[in-house]
């Protein structure tokens, strides 16, 4: 049962940063956004056209990857902790 309990946290804790470290990333795509907003009222240089794509390409779906580790951690600490196997039972 204390087995039980240690997997689970040492699941959960992983988990919660990983979906805190995803939201964190899309607040600052949006804060780059509103920034980039404020600056295109010039004409965009092609650096700025190839940030935009960097961004676009690059960190949203490094964000959803860490998102859906994280998601998948806590489940797994939740069937550790309610003591569900994965699989069927092999017996």
């Amino acid at each position: 049962m204390v087995v039980r309990i240690i997997i689970a946290v040492a699941l959960l804790v992983p988990g919660l940063f990983m979906v805190r470290f995803a939201r964190d990333i899309v607040d600052l795509e949006f804060e780059l956004s509103e920034q980039e907003d404020n600056r295109r009222r010039q004409e965009p240089t092609l650096f700025q056209v190839f940030i935009e794509a960097f961004r676009v390409l690059y960190m949203l779906p490094i964000a959803l990857v860490v998102l859906l580790v994280g998601i998948s951690l806590l489940f797994l600490a939740l069937l550790v902790a309610l003591d569900r196997p994965l699989v069927g039972q092999l017996s």
